[in-house]
Formats: C-alpha cells, sequence, structure tokens
C-alpha cells in the first residue's frame, strides 16, 4: 500500500504531469494501467498467494517481497549457517529450506523477467523527467532500447524491445525486397534465419506508434 499512497499524492499534487502528458503507449505501460487504479508511476506486480502447507522445519510460505531475487541456495545455506549457526540446533538444510519461502520457484530467467520489466517501464520516464526529450522524443527512447543480436548472424536472430512491445517484424534485402514477415505482439522474439542468404538486409521493427530498422549480416 505504500507505493499505490505515495502515487496517489505524486498525482493530485500534479508531480506526474510530465509523465501522462509524454503519452507513453508502450507494452509496459499498458500493463502496468491494467493494475494501478489510473496512478500513472505505479507498476503493480501481483505475486502468487503464499502458499499454505509447511515445509519440513514446520515453516509456511510467505509473501513474494523481492520476485526479482535468485541465489544459490545451497550456497546460502552454508554460509547463513557459519554466521548464525547453533550447533546442534541450525544447519544449512534449515537455512536453504527457509531462505526459499520468500521466492519458492527463483531462478535467473525470473528474476531477469522482473528486472527487465522495472527498467522497461521506468527508462523512458527518466528520459522524459530529465528533459533528455518530449512527447516527440519517445521514439528516440524505443530505439535507443532495441537491440538485434547476434550481429552478424547465421540461424538465429534475437530482437528485443524494453521500451515498447514489438508488432511486426519485417526483413527486407539491400534491394528492398522483404524476404521475412513475422507477428509478434511481445517485447522479444527469437527469430529463424536460416533461410536467408548471406549478406545485408534492413530489419524494421514495428510498435503501435514507431519504426526502428536495423542492420543485419547474414554470414
Amino acid at each position: 500500500m505504500g507505493s499505490r499512497t505515495v502515487q496517489h499524492y505524486a498525482n493530485s499534487y500534479g508531480n506526474n504531469d510530465v509523465f501522462v502528458q509524454a503519452g507513453f503507449t508502450d507494452a509496459f505501460t499498458t500493463a502496468a494501467n491494467l493494475n494501478n487504479s489510473g496512478y500513472e508511476g505505479l507498476y503493480v506486480f501481483n505475486t502468487p498467494t503464499p502458499s499454505t502447507t509447511a515445509n519440513a522445519f514446520g515453516e509456511n510460505y510467505e509473501e513474494e517481497g523481492s520476485p526479482w531475487d535468485w541465489w544459490d541456495n545451497t550456497a546460502y545455506g552454508i554460509v547463513a549457517e557459519a554466521v548464525n549457526g547453533v550447533p546442534g540446533f541450525t544447519s544449512p538444510a534449515f537455512f536453504e529450506a527457509n531462505a526459499i519461502l520468500g521466492n519458492p520457484n527463483m531462478s535467473a530467467a525470473k528474476g531477469n523477467a522482473y528486472l527487465d520489466t522495472v527498467q522497461g517501464y521506468l527508462n523512458p520516464r527518466i528520459y522524459v523527467a530529465l528533459g533528455l526529450g518530449n512527447a516527440s522524443s519517445i521514439t528516440e527512447v524505443i530505439d535507443a532500447s532495441t537491440e538485434i543480436y547476434p550481429n552478424p548472424a547465421n540461424n538465429v536472430l534475437n530482437i528485443v524491445s524494453y521500451a515498447a512491445g514489438i508488432e511486426n517484424i519485417y526483413i527486407y534485402s539491400i534491394n528492398g525486397q522483404l524476404v521475412l514477415a513475422n507477428e509478434v505482439n511481445a517485447n522479444q522474439i527469437r527469430l529463424n534465419t536460416s533461410t536467408l542468404s548471406k549478406g545485408v538486409y534492413i530489419v524494421d521493427i514495428k510498435s503501435k506508434n514507431t519504426s526502428i530498422k536495423r542492420k543485419l549480416i547474414i554470414e
């Protein structure tokens, strides 16, 4: 409730007007607006309901306070026992089992998904708040936060847009011929480029209001 209350007053005092007027329409903003009751600046993470089943040490699962965290659980247990352990009472297994209560399915993939979401929502707002651009410069934000890799590529090409949802991708030969078209509706995609001949291509990455182009080399 703390962050919701802060954004309630930030909006009522006009502190977030600069973001409202920027007219963000990216996928992160759209997702945030589904759960933030209209409070600009608030991105709600709906984490799973804690389990009521106790672990081997009688402890129940708890709310996921930091779902973006992940760690080596075995190493954590050993270090925690060494620092806090009481001989005959605690053990690495105890710390391992209890440490994971707040993030039972933690992993690098899950943690990075949360981190990418936080940055995807925050970075365009930082850009606007610092006066680095205005509403007409949102395309520059999306351009700067769009990546294709590897480049040069061979059989696979990854395309990621951290600031806007990708709707379509078109790849053209250097002569302007369309050689690949793909509907995406996501923030990232992995394309099979094994059918493309060696050479230089232009990748057109289309979002709702933008068209970002990148040069691609197929080896």
